[in-house]
This record gives C-alpha cells, structure tokens and sequence, in this order.
C-alpha cells in the first residue's frame, strides 16, 4: 500500500509531560493514526472492495472515512504495523461477507452425487 494514498497521521518528536509531582519528563509520541478516505484516497482498492466496505462497514463515518489509532506499544513502528494490520481486517471482512470460504470434500462429494443421480 503506498503512503502516498493513504494519509497518515504520526506524531513527530517528542513531548513534555508533567508527572505528579511536579517534574517533567520527556516522552516519545508512539500514537498512529491512519485516515482513508474512500472518496478520495481509495483509488487503489477495486471497486468491489470499495462497494463492499461502505455496505458492510462499521468502521466508516459520516464523511465515508475509516480512521484507525493504535497506541498499545511503545514503538512507533509496532503501532504503524498494527494500523495496517487492523484496516487489512476490516477489509478482508467486509468483502467475505459476500464471498464464500473453501468448499469442503465432503460438500463436494454430495454434490458429485446429487449430479451422478441427476445424470
């Protein structure tokens, strides 16, 4: 997915927080924040998906978007990966609604014989 496409929020540099007592210490802002756009900025998915996700979506608002956060690691990295993780997921979800899983032996071998008697 190119970065390009997807408008990315990640914080920069680092801020100062007061603890409670009083002295300052200095964290790392960790926090990603990954905003897609379907009317914009969701060229590269195909029109399927696209359909699929505003029909089968909870995750989108009013404006047609998905925004996703992770903040569950203290590596930048770690949550990046996690947003990416999360919107292959609602994705993959919202298509497989509609789109049937592996057909297994058994439910061949049933249907191979309804055939065989149909024939």
């Amino acid at each position: 997915m190119s970065t390009s496409r997807v408008h990315r929020t990640m914080p920069q540099g680092e801020e100062r927080k007061r603890s409670d007592g009083g002295k300052q210490k200095t964290r790392l802002a960790t926090k990603a924040t990954l905003h897609l756009d379907l009317n914009r900025n969701a060229g590269f998915l195909p029109d399927f998906v696209l359909q699929k996700v505003r029909e089968n979506s909870r995750h989108l608002t009013k404006d047609e978007a998905i925004v996703i956060q992770a903040d569950g690691s203290r590596k930048r990295s770690e949550n990046q990966d996690e947003v990416y993780q999360r919107l292959h997921k609602i994705l993959v979800e919202s298509v497989s609604v509609d789109v049937p899983g592996v057909t297994s032996t058994e439910k061949k071998k049933r249907v191979q014989q309804l055939y065989s008697l149909l024939s």
